[in-house]
C-alpha cells in the first residue's frame, strides 16, 4: 500500500510540475535583441512575474481599458502588448489595479504577483478562497529588465 501511495504522490508532483512549465517559452537572452520594433505612435507594455497558475484554481482576468487580455500567465514568464500612445487602465477581475499614460515609443513594465487569499480570522483556506488573487505594480525599466533576464518570453495569444 505504501508503494502505491508513493507512486500516486510522485505522479501528482510530476503532473503539477509539467502543468507549471511554460510551453513554447523562450529564454530572455534569446529574444531580448529580436523583439519586434515598435510601430510609429505605439508604446509597449511588458507584463512579468512569478505568478503561479494552477489547474484547480480560477485565474484572475486581466484587462487593458476593459479589453480582456488572454496573457500567458505562468511561473517566470514575461510577455508584452503594443498599444497606441494614450491613457491606460489595467484591471484585475474588473477592479482597477493600475492607471498610467503610455507615450510614443515608451515602454512600461508591470510586475505581476499572485497568491491565494487567506482570511486571517480563519487562518486556513476555505473552498470559496480557491480563487487566485493578483497584484500589479509599475516597475522601473532597470529593475524589470534585470528580473526578466531570468524569465522566459511567451507570445501572447
Amino acid at each position: 500500500m505504501k508503494t502505491l501511495a508513493r507512486i500516486l504522490a510522485f505522479c501528482v508532483v510530476c503532473g503539477a510540475f509539467a502543468v507549471s512549465l511554460p510551453a513554447n517559452a523562450i529564454p530572455y537572452h534569446e529574444v531580448a535583441d529580436k523583439l519586434p520594433t515598435l510601430e510609429s505612435g505605439m508604446g509597449r507594455i511588458f507584463f512579468f512575474g512569478h505568478y503561479k497558475s494552477s489547474i484547480i484554481r480560477n485565474r484572475p482576468t486581466l484587462s487593458i481599458n476593459a479589453e480582456e487580455l488572454d496573457g500567458p500567465y505562468g511561473q517566470d514568464i514575461f510577455f508584452f502588448v503594443d498599444r497606441p500612445a494614450g491613457e491606460y487602465v489595467i484591471a484585475v477581475d474588473g477592479e482597477v489595479a493600475l492607471q498610467f499614460d503610455l507615450g510614443r515609443g515608451e515602454k512600461k513594465y508591470v510586475a505581476m504577483a499572485g497568491g491565494n487569499p487567506v482570511n486571517p480570522e480563519q487562518g486556513f483556506f476555505k473552498p470559496e478562497s480557491l480563487k487566485w488573487i493578483m497584484t500589479l505594480r509599475l516597475m522601473s525599466a532597470r529593475h524589470a529588465e534585470a528580473v526578466m533576464r531570468n524569465m522566459r518570453w511567451k507570445k501572447i495569444r
